[in-house]
């Protein structure tokens, strides 16, 4: 990493906690913190020790990753892209002679590192309260979640003006579909189950998250679907990086 490009890094990661994780953050404290505070008058430290007080941790706590997680990563890469190319802010970041392709890159990888760490963060907190959550295995649930969104919000950025809504939009619609195809299978209509697998893979992204949570083997076509969509949405985006200008 040159020296010019590295500068950016503290940057980007001051855009992040400053600009998009304290909304998702204050989302989660919200419907999570606030139950918790409120069972806090009626229950003791020791109902958590037992059965009945480990399944209400484990419900509220995926109950909140069901909402942070594709939240936190929405907000993390929605316009970064966009709204530089739109404001016209790519004329001060790339007046010294710093690779496109890198800097947005560093930019991902940055987002996504600090997305991942702050939700680590956040385990280890629940777990403090309530029952300890396996803190790896939700930072590997973030992680992820970054990869999938992330990737397609890196591409959309690079490709048009308006990825935000497109992004929220493909990814619900993709959830939706495939969780009808995947209960009705051999019922569903074929033109559903089409759109379906061309639309990001949130289905997949759920199975997999859950048994992450739950401890147990990783469906491995699951997985590397999630893995290899996302991977070609940021391939996309640097390609589109590459070959188009920012100048529109």
């Amino acid at each position: 990493m040159n020296a010019p490009l590295a500068a950016y890094a503290r940057h980007q990661l001051a855009d992040y906690v400053v600009s998009r994780a304290l909304l998702p953050l204050a989302m989660i404290v919200f419907i999570a913190g606030f139950p918790r505070l409120a069972m806090s008058r009626d229950m003791d430290a020791a109902f958590w020790s037992s059965p009945q007080g480990v399944a209400l941790a484990k419900q509220l706590f995926q109950q909140s990753v069901a909402l942070f997680l594709p939240l936190g990563a929405f907000f993390a890469t929605s316009g970064v892209i966009s709204a530089d190319r739109e404001k016209g802010y790519f004329r001060f970041l790339f007046s010294k002679p710093v690779s496109v392709v890198a800097f947005y890159a560093q930019q991902y990888v940055v987002h996504g590192v600090a997305f991942v760490l702050l939700f680590g963060a956040l385990t280890w907190a629940w777990g403090l309260t309530t029952v300890q959550q396996s803190v790896l295995s939700a930072m590997a649930a973030a992680a992820l979640t970054w990869v999938l969104v992330g990737g397609v919000g890196f591409a959309l950025g690079a490709l048009i003006r308006h990825d935000g809504p497109v992004l929220a939009f493909l990814y619900l619609a993709g959830t939706a579909s495939q969780a009808i195809a995947a209960a009705g299978q051999g019922v569903t209509p074929g033109w559903l189950v089409a759109v379906s697998r061309v639309l990001p893979p949130a289905h997949a992204l759920d199975l997999t998250r859950t048994a992450l949570y739950d401890g147990k083997p990783l469906d491995a076509a699951l997985l590397w679907l999630v893995l290899g969509y996302g991977a070609a949405g940021w391939i996309i985006g640097c390609a589109a990086l590459r070959w188009r200008t920012l100048q529109r």
